[in-house]
């Protein structure tokens, strides 16, 4: 039996030498056998195989904790982040868009992912620089534009900037320029604002911001629709209002009041006729203010009634004129004069006393 055994076993050996499909294969998977065990022993004695450089056309494996500040892991490789995002860094650094970290843009504030320049700054690129449309709406008004950079300034650069408003109607409005401010701007420069200053040219109206407005009846000057400072004639000024003239009055305008006529006397805003009145009728014949010659003249050449009142200018200055008043009030009920010229060189004046027909 020990002799068949051995001569078997010779046999089979050559027969697994000359498999030589199955001998490559059979060495490859021992050594790979062999190897695993090695590494597996490396690295925690699992038994199994970890590449480090997967198959992914070479990039390096990450997950987010490996990659650093200003990249991301994307499709298992570290990539560089837009610029001003957040993206790991820290203490209030930014992504710089390049793969690493640094400080938000001077004049600026970094928030979810983006920057926002500040007021008066505009965004040129990664950075903020001022703008002067900003500036000039910032330290001049929001009806502002900005016009150009002036002269050199001690303080830097100078932002002269434009009202732009218009007046109207353009007929009775007048514009002026006036530069009225100087704004410092800290390390920057000045600011130059030039204001239009309006003015309305013609009685009647008044300033509204850049509106040249009618003014209230019966007002020639005013400061507002409802502020009269001087009135026209035929309307009297109570308060801020011109009012029109009542009835049997006088209204001279501007700040003036209204007068009762003769025969009138005031109550409240009217005029009501004066019973107090005297309205007698003057004697036909009484002295006048010169020598009693002068009376006879005026008797016969204007009528009864009349007498020298006083000289005047006509006739080379030789003018006499004689004055005649139906009713005793005189001049206090005189509304006016008809007057005639008979003969040179007099001149014949009768009061018109309506209060007292």
């Amino acid at each position: 039996m020990k002799k068949i055994f051995i001569i078997m076993g010779i046999w089979l050996i050559p027969s697994l030498c000359l498999a030589s499909p199955f001998s490559n294969e059979t060495f490859q998977v021992a050594k790979a056998v062999k190897l695993g065990d090695k590494v597996g022993d490396a690295i925690g004695g699992s038994g199994e195989i970890n590449r480090a450089t997967p198959d992914n056309g070479g990039k390096i494996s990450c997950n987010p904790a490996t990659c650093t500040g200003g990249k991301r892991c994307v499709n298992n490789e570290c990539t560089n982040c837009s610029f001003a995002e957040t993206c790991g860094c820290t203490g209030g650094q930014i992504s710089d868009g390049s793969g690493s970290c640094t400080n938000c843009p001077a004049n600026a504030t970094c928030a979810s992912g983006s920057f926002t320049c500040n007021t008066g700054y505009s965004k040129k690129g990664n950075n903020c620089e001022l703008d002067g449309s900003s500036v000039c709406k910032m330290y001049c008004g929001s009806y502002y534009s900005f016009d150009r950079i002036g002269g050199d300034v001690p303080e830097g650069k100078e932002f002269v900037c434009t009202d732009t408003r218009e007046c109207s109607p353009s007929n009775v409005c007048t514009t002026q320029l006036n530069t009225w401010k100087r704004s410092q701007i800290s390390g920057v420069g000045t600011t130059t604002c030039n204001e239009k200053q309006f003015s309305c040219n013609s009685l009647g109206y008044y300033k509204s911001g850049t509106t040249c407005l009618s003014c209230p009846t019966g007002c020639t000057s005013c400061t507002s629709s409802s502020s009269c400072t001087y009135c026209k004639v035929g309307y009297y000024k109570n308060g801020s209002s011109c009012i029109s003239c009542p009835a049997n009055a006088t209204c001279s305008g501007g700040e003036h009041g209204f007068t009762c006529n003769a025969g009138y006397k005031a109550d409240g805003n009217s005029c009501v006729k004066d019973t107090t009145s005297r309205c007698g009728l003057n004697a036909e014949y009484r002295r006048g203010n010169g020598p009693a010659s002068y009376d006879e003249d005026c008797y016969r050449y204007c009528g009864p009634l009349y007498v020298y009142d006083r000289s005047g200018a006509k006739y080379g200055g030789r003018e006499r004129v004689c004055t005649a008043y139906k009713y005793d009030c005189g001049y206090n009920c005189t509304s006016g004069w008809t007057i005639t010229y008979p003969n040179d060189p007099y001149t014949c004046q009768i009061a018109n006393q309506p209060s007292c027909e």
